[in-house]
């Protein structure tokens, strides 16, 4: 499962700085039939590696938009993304975002209180969509999202330390 999480992001990361140069150096197409080169395809692979609302579609639209900034920042986020599951697992992953997220984000400024919250909820949602996508158990996949879903870190941190304490091989489908 790591291992498959690695290899995909390597391939959006390359894949994402072509069709940068593609749009926006002028580079020619090469309208090879490398699946890497279908951007519809990889952004598929981005999305089931990071969700949707915080870095997919942000990383997708600054290619057409020509946002080198909000592109960079982007591909940084799914580096440190691909990192954190190298290290410690794929289900490590929503609590380094969201515990990342929340240290980040200024809760005590009562400014965009309320936008803070979502963008903390978000971040819920899109790692709940990367434990559909990404994890192979059934069961442990569905219990996850959920505890995702219904923003329950509590009871998604304790899921997590039980299957990484019993040493739970997670890397074939199990129903």
């Amino acid at each position: 499962m790591e291992l498959q999480y690695v290899f995909d992001a390597n391939h959006v990361i390359d894949s994402y700085k072509s069709f940068w140069r593609k749009a926006n150096e002028g580079e020619a197409d090469d309208t090879d039939a490398d699946i890497w080169s279908n951007r519809d395809f990889v952004y598929n692979q981005l999305v089931s590696l990071t969700g949707v609302t915080l870095i997919a579609e942000t990383l997708d639209v600054s290619v057409d938009v020509g946002d080198r900034d909000v592109f960079d920042c982007s591909l940084h986020l799914l580096e440190g993304y691909k990192r954190c599951v190298e290290s410690n697992g794929m289900i490590t992953l929503p609590v380094y975002v969201v515990t990342t997220m929340c240290e980040t984000l200024d809760f005590e400024d009562g400014e965009a209180f309320l936008d803070k919250i979502r963008t903390v909820r978000n971040a819920c949602f899109d790692m709940a969509e990367v434990v559909l996508a990404r994890v192979p158990d059934t069961s442990l996949r569905y219990d996850l999202a959920v505890a995702l879903m219904s923003l329950d870190l509590d009871s998604y941190i304790n899921q997590t330390d039980r299957v990484l304490s019993d040493g739970k091989d997670m890397s074939a489908e199990q129903s």
